[in-house]
């Protein structure tokens, strides 16, 4: 076996190195900033305004969604809560491309953002986001069915 010098030595270097990493460690988590006192560090007021301007946006897309369509918001709604999809219904009234769609959404939504920009409801940077998302074909709603919260019996 090892002679009883080495075997100390060998463990006291151990110890000595888990003591420095552990050490090291805590100053690293020290150097952290902490949040103010009364903020969370997971949710702020900017989560909760971005989660206000995405739903702002969103019924603005579906108000526009319904215009396309000829048709109220609650019957957009009442369409999706009976199964179909934007997709379904867009096909229904002579849409034969998503694109084509996506276009005339567009076109429907720019002048409700902008009125929700300019009356604070809805900040410019979501606005352009949901824009963007709009005019890249990226639709909310198109290929989803809506899940009723009620079983069916």
């Amino acid at each position: 076996m090892f002679p009883t010098p080495l075997v100390t030595r060998i463990v006291a270097g151990a110890g000595a190195g888990l003591l420095l990493l552990g050490a090291s460690t805590t100053a690293a988590y020290a150097a952290k900033p902490s949040p103010a006192p009364g903020h969370s560090a997971t949710a702020t007021n900017h989560d909760k305004t971005d989660h206000r301007d995405r739903k702002v946006a969103l019924d603005d897309y579906l108000k526009a969604s319904a215009t396309v369509l000829k048709m109220s918001p609650a019957d957009l709604r009442a369409a999706f809560k009976n199964g179909k999809s934007l997709s379904d219904l867009a096909t229904a009234k002579g849409f034969k491309k998503k694109a084509d769609f996506a276009k005339a959404v567009t076109k429907a939504a720019t002048p409700l953002l902008e009125a929700d920009v300019k009356s604070g409801k809805l900040s410019r940077k979501e606005a352009t986001r949901m824009e963007h998302r709009l005019a890249a074909g990226k639709l909310p709603f198109w290929d989803r069915h809506h899940k009723s919260k009620t079983p069916k019996k």
